[in-house]
């Protein structure tokens, strides 16, 4: 039933032991999308729950030719980011980098950044739309640097430290 998408939590699907099968088992609509030249990607709908905090948007699974996770990215809206925020910390270890227009938080690894979520409210924040005060983006890669951060998270990143944002 495509009409009342699964609600998920970020620990059951932020993981990199997934497989293709178990995302199309997982899911009830998958579009598959070129993640990257050297990636095939599955986008499924995400909705985390129903309160304020949580987010709605799409989640991508990008795969290395072994059908091995390499990159999870989250893309969405979300209320208020600080419960799953909490999480993401805990699990990943993300540092909270000093920022303007939103809050940035980096997973670094050899003085690269391996990993980013960035949040930043929304363009205009309606008084009656509780659930969608701010924009998310979330992307987690497996460790090492073999893949690396996408072109739209690099150019995040570059366009944040051109205009001194962070």
């Amino acid at each position: 039933d495509l009409s009342q998408p699964a609600i998920h939590s970020l620990p059951e699907i932020l993981r990199f032991d997934i497989s293709p099968g178990w995302v199309l088992e997982r899911f009830p609509r998958v579009t598959t999308v070129l993640a990257d030249t050297r990636m095939d990607g599955l986008r499924v709908p995400l909705v985390t729950g129903t309160a304020p905090s949580d987010i709605a948007g799409t989640l991508t699974y990008s795969f290395d030719r072994y059908q091995r996770v390499q990159r999870l990215t989250v893309q969405g809206t979300t209320g208020d980011a600080t419960r799953f925020m909490t999480e993401l910390q805990q699990q990943y270890r993300m540092q909270q980098v000093p920022s303007l227009g939103g809050v940035l938080y980096l997973l670094s690894w050899n003085g690269n950044a391996t990993s980013v979520v960035h949040i930043e409210p929304a363009a205009v924040i309606y008084a009656d739309s509780p659930y969608a005060r701010f924009n998310v983006l979330i992307e987690l890669n497996q460790a090492g640097l073999e893949y690396g951060l996408s072109p739209a998270a690099q150019q995040l990143l570059a366009a944040g430290k051109n205009t001194q944002r962070w």
